[in-house]
């Protein structure tokens, strides 16, 4: 099993935790399709999927060492600040063209901060999804239900006989 934590890339030269692979210069790519933050309205959380804008992997910035990856995180751009509200962060994402750049084991390190500045607003996009992404059961949908539209669908939970493997 591999350990994964979240680092802002403001400060791993600088923090003991990440800086060794910062300073060696241990970036790595994280493919995606996206990923999974939560707006806070109230006392309730509602959990968005934030995903490219034309449904394109695409690549988190991160940091590695051993069998440990750190994925780095950036103040967030403006529609992301009103998703992750109570934080303010957002995952580095490594935009097309700089992938390359990223891997540069002699990319300087004021050029690597660089790469770490917030995406435009448009880059990525995002919808709300059902609560039951944090559940760790095993759900039965109706096969007419889209992943997008799964609150209040009626689906429940199997039994634990009924798990796949």
């Amino acid at each position: 099993q591999y350990s994964t934590y979240n680092a802002k890339s403001e400060t791993m030269y600088e923090l003991r935790t990440f800086s060794k692979a910062a300073k060696e210069a241990r970036r790595c790519l994280i493919p995606v399709t996206g990923f999974f933050e939560w707006m806070q309205v109230g006392k309730v959380k509602y959990p968005h999927y934030i995903h490219h804008s034309q449904n394109r992997i695409f690549h988190i910035g991160g940091l590695y060492e051993n069998d440990t990856y750190t994925i780095l995180t950036t103040v967030a751009n403006k529609r992301m600040a009103e998703i992750h509200n109570t934080k303010g962060r957002m995952p580095v994402i490594i935009t097309e063209g700089h992938e390359r750049d990223w891997l540069n084991p002699n990319l300087a390190q004021e050029d690597v901060l660089a790469l770490c500045q917030p995406v435009a607003d448009g880059y990525l996009t995002d919808r709300t999804v059902s609560k039951l992404i944090t559940s760790r059961g095993v759900y039965e949908c109706p096969r007419s239900v889209g992943a997008s539209s799964l609150s209040g669908t009626g689906c429940t939970p199997r039994s634990s006989r009924d798990t796949v493997s």
